[in-house]
């Protein structure tokens, strides 16, 4: 079985990558940013973010009850600012995690498991 993004086969029968040309348009850069960061889920699954003061994350177009979606954020010296996650996301552990600073770099997974719940864990952190 062969995987499709956009109609275009990225993986084919053969377990082959192929057609990969473009599929970084997947994410969305903020930079230098600060405020409200509305991360578009109708248009991208991966998004680098870099604050430049306090923000606060939202979710736009998370798909309907019956489907999921899996998120990636690179947050770059995250732990600098205060960052407000969404209310509905639930955090391995039960604590939302503490960031790094400076040079670092923070990966953070959230997996929306119905309409409205996410569950969410900082998967690494290192430095850029």
């Amino acid at each position: 079985m062969s995987v499709q993004i956009s109609g275009t086969t990225v993986i084919d029968d053969n377990k082959g990558l192929q057609n990969l040309a473009g599929i970084e348009n997947l994410a969305q850069t903020f930079s230098s940013v600060t405020g409200t960061v509305t991360l578009n889920l109708s248009l991208y699954n991966v998004f680098y973010i870099a604050p430049a003061g306090a923000i606060t994350i939202s979710i736009s177009n998370a798909p309907s009850s019956n489907k999921s979606r899996v998120i990636v954020l690179h947050i770059y010296n995250g732990g600098s600012y205060s960052i407000t996650w969404p209310g509905d996301w639930k955090w391995a552990g039960g604590t939302t995690p503490t960031l790094g600073t400076g040079t670092s770099v923070d990966i953070i997974v959230a997996t929306m498991v119905d309409a409205t719940n996410w569950r969410a864990m900082r998967s690494q952190s290192h430095s850029s």
